[in-house]
């Protein structure tokens, strides 16, 4: 069954980010690829523009720090990136993600292993991105995620697929859990203003993404 809930609450909007993997895409070779060229954006080699750069992957596979070199040129061109970081791997990854001025952490709910990690998580506001049904894969269920304990310390949280096919999931599904294990609607609401206020967009279309949330939260007041 279709559902239009997680479009309703945060709007879908689809926007292109190069994705590089832990141990698969060393430093060289995303250098030698010309991921980033300019300050226009994320270049591919046929000349196509992107919007931003994501590592993700098996984060215990080598060094964090060994990317920084990219992450520091794109983040010298004003390019967003997002760092996966304290989903497989310890909560001491989100400091490095941190020290490389990510934008954004994917999942990042390891911090919650460390209250200095936890507290530089929420000091920064740096947005998490948690993907319920996707941490449930590591024999966690969704109550068991620090969910709660993240949003309690004042974290910024936004919620997403992660991988829509292999999780099998959808938005409104990841929103569904969540309400299901006690974040309250007002909780939910927020996390899908974070996600557009983290979105990797033009302001412009941040502010389209933030009309439709007050025009669908007004519908649900009225």
């Amino acid at each position: 069954m279709k559902s239009n809930k997680g479009k309703g609450l945060l709007g879908l909007l689809g926007l292109l980010v190069v994705l590089g993997i832990f141990g698969f895409f060393g430093y060289d070779t995303l250098q030698k690829s010309k991921l980033v060229t300019d300050e226009n954006g994320v270049t591919s080699q046929n000349g196509g523009i992107k919007l931003g750069l994501d590592l993700a992957g098996y984060e215990n596979t080598g060094d964090f720090l060994l990317y920084a070199p990219l992450f520091e040129k794109a983040h010298s061109y004003g390019i967003p990136y997002t760092i996966h970081a304290g989903e497989m791997g310890e909560g001491a990854h989100v400091m490095d993600a941190l020290a490389m001025k990510a934008n954004r952490i994917g999942h990042g709910i390891n911090c919650i292993q460390n209250p200095e990690w936890l507290h530089a998580v929420v000091e920064s506001q740096i947005p998490l991105e948690l993907s319920p049904t996707s941490h449930t894969r590591y024999e966690l269920g969704y109550a068991a995620l620090p969910v709660r304990q993240l949003l309690d310390a004042g974290a910024r949280i936004t919620l997403n697929t992660d991988n829509m096919s292999f999780g099998r999931t959808s938005l409104a599904h990841e929103y569904d859990m969540m309400r299901s294990v006690g974040i309250s609607q007002k909780e939910l609401w927020q996390c899908a203003w974070n996600a557009a206020d983290a979105a990797f967009c033009s302001e412009a279309r941040k502010e389209r993404l933030r009309e439709k949330r007050r025009e669908e939260q007004n519908k649900k007041t009225e």
